[in-house]
């Protein structure tokens, strides 16, 4: 018997610099992919929007907001100029006490954090259209900050190939006219032409929808079945999911001796 399965973890609250996950943290974000450094990228910059993946992600982001929230605030950048936008996609909004879980309590006391309100017009703003004819509508937010990061997970999806990336942005915080004809688009595809594939035409959409948001800088974690790091990656938003993505692969691949006759499979935590 074969069995696949995904990442779950317990997000808890961690002390910073304690254990070997925030070292992880802090030599990903000192050496990104394709990218110049972080603090060479926000010069002359004054504020920050972060883009965080929401309750139904493992991704510890609860370790990786103070490192990174540190290291922008080194940089000249004032608390009250930080914001973070979770990113709901269309999910329903996360509470106060799932907030503090999955971000960490003082994160949501001493900065401003917010559910990104897809279902509420005045939240959003349209940029325009993709050349393929997707409209672009976002949280007007994007357009209120001089620099966004997005913080996420690599993992396989169906929607998109893999998981990560721009995926922050799109489905993260647009409109559902957008993610609607981002998910029309892969309906047109089967399975195994999107599935585990890093690059295919609903992920190329969905880095043009990015591309326009403003999406400028990402960390995405790969994690294994237990829920543990294996690896971190920062960098370009569309390079470093790349990269990333072939970890990705090499941690949930699995080769089949042959196909079955019968499957039996389970889709938790996802």
């Amino acid at each position: 018997m074969i069995e696949i399965s995904f990442p779950y973890s317990e997000i808890s609250s961690l002390k910073i610099d304690k254990e070997p996950l925030d070292k992880m943290i802090i030599e990903a974000i000192e050496n990104p992919i394709e990218s110049p450094p972080l603090e060479k990228m926000l010069e002359k910059t004054k504020s920050v929007l972060i883009l965080t993946d929401d309750y139904t992600r493992s991704t510890p982001t609860n370790k990786i907001l103070p490192i990174l929230i540190r290291k922008i605030e080194s940089c000249g950048i004032k608390s009250e100029s930080i914001a973070i936008l979770i990113a709901l996609g269309t999910h329903r909004p996360m509470n106060r006490i799932e907030m503090e879980a999955k971000l960490g309590k003082e994160i949501c006391t001493r900065y401003k954090v917010l559910n990104h309100e897809w279902w509420d017009e005045t939240k959003l703003v349209s940029l325009g259209e993709t050349k393929n004819r997707t409209p672009v509508v976002v949280n007007k937010m994007v357009k209120e900050f001089d620099f966004i990061i997005g913080i996420g997970q690599i993992v396989p999806h169906r929607v998109t190939g893999l998981s990560g990336g721009a995926n922050i942005v799109q489905p993260g915080i647009c409109g559902e006219i957008t993610t609607g004809k981002t998910h029309w688009l892969a309906a047109q595809f089967t399975g195994r032409e999107i599935l585990g594939k890093i690059e295919n035409p609903v992920k190329d959409e969905v880095e043009k929808v990015a591309q326009m948001a403003g999406l400028r800088w990402i960390i995405n974690t790969i994690q294994d079945a237990q829920g543990n790091v294996v690896r971190i990656v920062t960098g370009d938003p569309l390079l470093a999911y790349r990269n990333g993505g072939e970890t990705s692969i090499s941690v949930y691949k699995a080769e089949l001796p042959s196909e079955a006759d019968i499957v039996i499979t389970d889709s938790f935590p996802l």
